[in-house]
């Protein structure tokens, strides 16, 4: 196994450190302990732990452990004040700071297939391959070659993937190797592949995503796009298809552990499981994945996106049953979720999405900005960002963000319409509001209600008035003092003209 971080690798088979490819000279023991923080990286790894992993019982002193830390930072060219890599947490331990890519060498010509089909224990591994410049100009590379490591760079801000590095990948310009071949050879259970071809000043990409194990074809796709801004029309296209494979990758992970036992899953597999369940409107599917994300806690106490994904579907819950010790509680868990790792994006979204709704709208503002920062490509950051534009007047600049999220991932949960209508209905679009709103499965009372109150200022009166017995029907204590409460509109001017459709559509107060 080879991990790579910024001009650094780990050589675990070789037990070699190197920097720009040169060995680095290092103590055994400081590379042990490099090792041991660079695989557990993204968590708090305690002192107890490293004395009970690296020196097996040995006796050995807490200075000892300090120099050993010390001399470790040194090695990667970081020290006790900067603390860019290795982070001291006080009172607690260490955590591996710096962005990880790996490599998994194989070292036998043999690979049980079966195995690397599905690892247990390992995230899924993805290879980018450099992307084939097909526009007949060698002077065209540096675009298609822009494109694919864009790519790589974009999907490792996903912490649920492992991303082969480019230097790896990128060995394989030209290769006429089969794909399970190059799978084989670079750890990865997926391959994207793709090609690029400009004529004037349009190009065209194409992007297909293979199962390195097997050489089925997961997903393909086709961008065509017009290059009076090539920077624009790259990010867009980069954006696009590293939010919809990220999506099929856990699409395709989640039909392969969907019949095993709870019991057998591992931690990565039972967030999986559970964030599927929580795109559903259904309190049923919410029970389950609260058992699945308990699962994963009790199998990883220190995995900062379970405590992440607690947050969020305490949250999910709140949405129904408007229990203040509920939103108290996701934000306590949003708080051990940044505790254990602060980098991870979704933690930052489950702690602004708390703050919101707590109507502390600086602090909400300050993570979702910084979990959209550490992840720009995450359509779920992108629709909670949208969310929050809503409530602070800026519902049309909130829809045009959801529309880039829906549009990055053609796949998204359906509850993703919901967000939309409610940022046309805040601005006023009753017409388009109605229009998306209806496109909601099994929708919640909420949305009757919005879609009463929309076809109440759109003035079908009859129909506001059947759209208001159905939420009576669902909930029959609805009224407008207890649902103005979880709406945390910063302008209460602003909140009071939303009430009126709701009014109109004869809503009690």
């Amino acid at each position: 196994m080879i991990y790579f971080f910024g001009d650094f690798e780990i050589d675990t088979r070789n037990f070699h450190l190197r920097e720009n490819g040169s060995v680095v000279e290092c103590e055994p023991k400081v590379f042990d302990l490099l090792c041991y923080l660079v695989k557990n990286r993204g968590r708090v790894v305690t002192r107890d732990e490293l004395f009970e992993n690296l020196w097996k019982g040995q006796v050995v002193s807490e200075t000892s452990l300090s120099n050993q830390v010390k001399s470790a930072r040194r090695v990667i060219g970081d020290d006790g004040q900067k603390q860019a890599k290795i982070k001291t947490i006080h009172g607690r331990g260490y955590q591996f700071q710096e962005p990880v890519e790996v490599l998994d060498r194989v070292v036998s010509n043999q690979v049980d297939h079966s195995s690397a089909a599905r690892d247990s224990n390992d995230k899924p591994s993805v290879a980018v391959l450099p992307f084939i410049n097909m526009s007949g100009e060698t002077d065209q590379e540096f675009f298609s070659d822009g494109i694919s490591e864009d790519i790589i760079t974009e999907l490792s801000r996903f912490r649920s993937l492992i991303v082969v590095a480019r230097n790896s990948s990128f060995r394989f310009r030209g290769d006429t190797t089969d794909i399970m071949d190059v799978s084989e050879k670079l750890g990865a259970r997926f391959v994207l592949e793709g090609s690029v071809r400009k004529s004037g000043n349009r190009v065209r990409i194409t992007s297909k995503l293979i199962n390195g194990v097997t050489g089925d074809h997961v997903w393909a796709e086709r961008y065509d796009g017009d290059l009076s801004d090539v920077f624009a029309v790259q990010d867009e296209i980069t954006g696009s298809i590293v939010s919809t494979i990220v999506g099929r990758i856990d699409e395709f992970d989640l039909d392969l552990i969907r019949s095993q036992p709870t019991e057998n899953l591992s931690a990565y597999e039972s967030i999986l499981r559970a964030q599927h369940l929580m795109h559903h409107y259904d309190e049923a599917d919410y029970l389950a994945a609260q058992q699945h994300v308990d699962h994963a806690i009790s199998l990883d106490p220190g995995y900062a996106r379970a405590y992440a994904f607690k947050a969020y579907l305490e949250l999910t819950i709140w949405f129904r049953d408007n229990d203040p010790e509920r939103l108290e509680a996701a934000l306590d868990m949003a708080r051990v979720a940044l505790s254990h790792d602060d980098h991870e994006s979704r933690s930052h979204l489950a702690a602004g999405v708390a703050y919101l709704f707590r109507n502390e709208h600086e602090k909400a503002e300050y993570h979702l900005h910084r979990a959209l920062s550490l992840n720009p490509n995450d359509d779920l950051i992108m629709i909670e960002n949208g969310r929050f534009l809503l409530y602070v007047d800026e519902p049309l600049k909130g829809a045009e963000i959801v529309r880039q999220a829906m549009r990055q991932n053609p796949y998204h949960p359906n509850w993703y319409w919901n967000i939309l209508g409610r940022c046309l209905h805040t601005a006023g679009k009753y017409r388009e509001a109605i229009s998306v709103l209806e496109r909601i499965s099994n929708p919640p009372y909420w949305v009757l209600a919005y879609l009463a109150a929309c076809h109440a200022e759109s003035g079908n009166s009859e129909k506001a008035d059947n759209l208001r017995k159905a939420t009576l029907s669902v909930k029959g204590d609805f009224c407008l003092s207890g649902f103005s409460g979880s709406l945390p509109y910063k302008d209460k001017k602003a909140l009071e003209e939303f009430l009126d459709g709701f009014r109109k559509a004869g809503f009690a107060e």
